[in-house]
């Protein structure tokens, strides 16, 4: 039996409503309308809640804003990479609600870099059964507890190496949600070969993947009578996914946060590919733990010297602590059905007179620490087969990451973070040294 949690530092008497509202967090309690009185229509803005408008009786229910990134990168004298300062990952995104349970989403990328044609996400969602939630369109169907999780939530400026092997974004019919109680969550889809990779190449092979993840201590029928003790229990999860695709014919590459190339393989061409991701994780308060590592496998690997099969020999594992150190932020939350895009809710509040336009901003805000280990082991046979190349990928590297988050607004993040990286035969990236030390710096404004 766990004993019992420590409570959470005392909240302010009087809280600021604007601050508390650290996400792009535009759903609110209603303040007017009745259920038999109809919803008036508005159209107001701020930079909390971004432009906003609402139709006669609710419909349609519409939502623009978006997110911008200032990054500065700075690297060690051996990095052949130039220190640099941009703009990146820049997003403007449309939500929108109508025709009672459906949903709509469309986000550009306003750089261009990440996406084939602009767009990062174009998806319509349905919700009319219990349990279940329908989407269509363009989106990620995430494999990885850390993949699952909206950027705007992780605490570190670039993903983990398992990101770069196994997710894509893709036309893609998925259908997800939780039954039992939320003691198990499911993301199922097929994705039909009209997408791209995390580097933007395009990805032309169809996929069915399936993710279960399991909260064994949180449906009530499997708890005695709760006095407090089962508190962080609850956030305890297992999370199990697997992916087919029917063949395979891109590149595969893998990038440090700090956005050093580590492994790159030249053009692969294979009848399929099978990739599984397995993991754990503890969200207690304040408090997220999250181990897991992914596993693929190319069957029918066109090389000079015939076909050859790679079972489970591209591999990766990252552990990652983070902690939500000061301030009044949420606790953390990784079930997948929750994470999905916040979507309108029936009771939408119209614009308050006595909103002001800008948000407050407090420093430091809500402070959050993290620190992520991070490996990859690549199968020798892909270099031996003259498939890569030591002059330019390392077969197994590690990363240790850690990052201080501030949040002094709604709309204002502050990620510094620092990664060192130790590599195995010397890749190009750092000059034939296989040893690095980078820092990063990231300005994130919400709207």
């Amino acid at each position: 039996m766990l004993g019992a949690p420590a409570p959470l530092p005392a909240q302010d008497a009087d809280p600021d409503p604007l601050f508390d509202k650290w996400r792009d967090d535009w759903i609110v309690p209603p303040k007017s309308g009745t259920s038999e009185e109809p919803l008036p229509s508005f159209l107001d803005f701020d930079l909390v809640r971004g432009v906003r408008f609402q139709g006669p009786d609710g419909v349609p229910r519409l939502r623009v804003g978006g997110r911008i990134h200032l990054t500065s990168y700075l690297y060690d004298d051996r990095n052949q990479r130039d220190s640099e300062v941009g703009v990146e990952n820049g997003e403007l995104r449309l939500d929108g609600a109508a025709l009672g349970r459906a949903w709509l989403r469309v986000v550009a990328d306003l750089d261009g870099r990440r996406t084939r044609d602009g767009l990062t996400e174009a998806t319509i969602s349905s919700g009319r059964l219990p349990g279940v939630r329908a989407t269509f369109g363009l989106q990620k169907i995430p494999l990885g507890i850390e993949a699952s999780i909206p950027d705007d939530e992780l605490p570190f400026i670039g993903p983990a190496f398992s990101t770069w092997l196994v997710e894509r974004t893709d036309l893609s019919l998925r259908l997800d949600g939780e039954v039992l109680g939320g003691f198990i969550g499911y993301d199922a889809g097929w994705s039909f070969g009209e997408g791209f990779d995390v580097e933007a190449q395009r990805v032309d092979d169809s996929r069915l993947s399936l993710r279960l993840v399991l909260y064994p201590f949180t449906a009530d029928a499997l708890l005695p009578a709760s006095d407090g003790s089962w508190r962080y229990a609850e956030g305890l999860f297992i999370s199990s996914s697997y992916a087919y695709e029917n063949s395979f014919r891109r590149t595969i590459a893998i990038e440090t946060p700090s956005r050093n190339r580590l492994f790159q393989t030249s053009s692969l061409d294979a009848d399929s590919a099978e990739w599984w991701q397995f993991g754990w994780g503890l969200d207690a308060g304040r408090v997220r733990l999250i181990h897991e590592w992914a596993i693929g496998s190319l069957h029918g690997l066109e090389t000079t010297t015939g076909s050859v099969d790679l079972r489970d020999q591209l591999t990766t594992m990252a552990a990652t602590l983070s902690v939500r150190l000061y301030g009044k932020p949420p606790a953390y939350d990784s079930h997948p059905f929750h994470k999905r895009p916040d979507l309108p809710s029936v009771d939408w509040c119209p614009p308050e007179k006595e909103r002001p336009p800008f948000a407050p901003v407090r420093f430091p805000g809500e402070v959050e620490l993290a620190v992520r280990y991070a490996n990859g082991d690549i199968d020798r046979r892909l270099f031996e087969l003259g498939l890569a190349d030591f002059a330019v990928s390392s077969q197994e590297f590690r990363t240790f990451t850690a990052s201080v988050s501030l949040r002094p607004s709604p709309t204002l993040r502050i990620i510094i973070e620092g990664t060192r990286v130790i590599a195995d035969q010397n890749p190009a990236a750092y000059d034939s040294h296989g040893r690095d030390t980078s820092f990063a710096l990231r300005f994130e404004v919400l709207f």
